[in-house]
């Protein structure tokens, strides 16, 4: 048996509704606006005691109490972009600019998890961030990152490449029963 079977969140596929009852965790897929065509990033921790993701008082996500990851160039320098979009350049695995605010926020898609799964999600986010150490925009990316991320997870995943937004929008489409949105 592999160890990848064996941490699936979800090995069957989500069978139940994204927003649960008896939950005290989460995973949030999340898409936003950025320089270009955006950027995608998972944000996962424990519910507050009323069963929210934790927040400031302006809405954004509360650093500290959840951790944030997405797959972006290891530099700021737009030069860095430029290149990752010819040849690889270093990736980071850590938020980034904008990750947590919700006025930079187009699509997201969150799932509570009951502790159990939740403690399965942590052991892939660990490995997806100690391998994701290359970035290219075409073929390595933030979408990338997280679509390995939700396979892993037992999610069925869009067919398609998208841009981040397309693919959290699709994400959850394909996950969730219709009579949720």
């Amino acid at each position: 048996v592999s160890l990848r079977r064996t941490t699936r969140v979800f090995p069957d596929g989500l069978q139940r509704p994204a927003l649960s009852s008896g939950t005290t965790h989460f995973v949030e897929f999340r898409a936003r606006h950025a320089l270009s065509y955006g950027h995608a990033a998972v944000a996962f921790g424990k519910l507050d005691r009323e069963g929210n993701i934790p927040r400031k008082s302006n809405g954004d996500l509360q650093a500290g109490q959840i951790e944030i990851s997405g797959l972006a160039p290891a530099s700021d320098a737009v030069s860095v972009y430029g290149i990752g979009h010819v040849v690889p350049v270093f990736g980071s695995t850590g938020p980034s600019d904008g990750d947590d605010e919700e006025a930079y926020l187009l699509s997201r898609y969150r799932i509570n998890l009951t502790k159990t799964e939740f403690d399965r999600l942590v052991i892939i986010m660990a490995r997806h961030k100690r391998m994701a150490r290359i970035w290219h925009g075409p073929l390595i990316s933030c979408v990338t990152y997280l679509r390995r991320i939700a396979e892993e997870m037992g999610l069925k995943t869009p067919l398609m490449r998208h841009f981040p937004t397309k693919f959290v929008t699709s994400l959850k489409r394909i996950n969730e029963p219709k009579h949720l949105y």
